[in-house]
């Protein structure tokens, strides 16, 4: 019994001792090589109006899900009868549609050329309802269905630019977005970020040979798993 004893007493030491040492460890880790990783929700995924971005090898690709609220935003996309019961005077709908390209919705390269873009699609169709945190689509139960604009934005891209600015509708006065834009973007099918909020010109520079390092400038807009490797430690008490 003594010698059980004995061999038991250095196991429970250890087992005492361990958080402390755990601890201990962990304090001695410098700070500017181990960091904590939150969950960072921005509920840009909710905002009145999303846009998806993608950037492929000869083209550049907007689509728009504009709710309500953002329609004034938006008003040059609007069908005739829509942009009127809004109030505002009658114009050519290609007219609108060509201002809109020119000053609501702006893309350059990275040598400030603009580039001209089209409308490609433009309906009413229900609002994709997302996850909170993932931006996720669900499905919509019939009596929470709500109906959004839907427009599609194509833009040819000649060669590959290192960078690719967008720079939504603003006041021409503060130069502040006029909706509330959540947005996401991908490079050849990656995504360069998570959802996040566009209230103003937004830079990317892209990797053509590994667009998994493609980035905004905005460090706001970078997305949370962004090495290409991550590690997670998990430390429980007592485990």
């Amino acid at each position: 019994m003594i010698a059980n004893a004995r061999c038991i007493r250095p196991a429970l030491i250890a087992l005492v001792l361990m958080p402390a040492i755990l601890s201990t460890i962990l304090l001695t880790i410098s700070p500017t090589t181990a960091h904590a990783d939150a969950i960072m929700v921005t509920r840009a995924m909710l905002a009145e109006t999303i846009a998806e971005i993608y950037v492929s090898k000869d083209s550049v690709r907007v689509e728009l899900e504009i709710g309500g609220r953002a329609l004034p935003a938006f008003r040059d996309l609007l069908p005739d009868d829509l942009y009127e019961r809004l109030g505002y005077e009658a114009k050519p709908f290609a007219e609108r549609v060509f201002r809109f390209m020119d000053e609501g919705w702006i893309v350059r390269d990275q040598d400030g050329r603009q580039l001209r873009g089209r409308l490609l699609q433009l309906e009413p169709r229900l609002r994709t309802r997302r996850d909170e945190i993932t931006g996720e689509a669900l499905p919509v139960a019939e009596e929470d269905q709500q109906y959004a604009v839907f427009a599609v934005l194509g833009y040819a891209l000649p060669g590959q630019p290192a960078a690719l600015s967008f720079t939504p509708p603003r006041s021409p006065d503060s130069g502040l977005g006029l909706a509330d834009i959540g947005f996401v973007l991908y490079h050849e099918g990656l995504p360069v970020t998570d959802f996040r909020y566009l209230g103003t010109t937004e830079t990317v520079d892209l990797d053509w040979d590994d667009p998994w390092y493609s980035r905004f400038r905005n460090r706001n807009l970078r997305r949370q798993y962004d090495a290409p490797l991550n590690v997670f430690l998990y430390i429980e008490p007592y485990e």
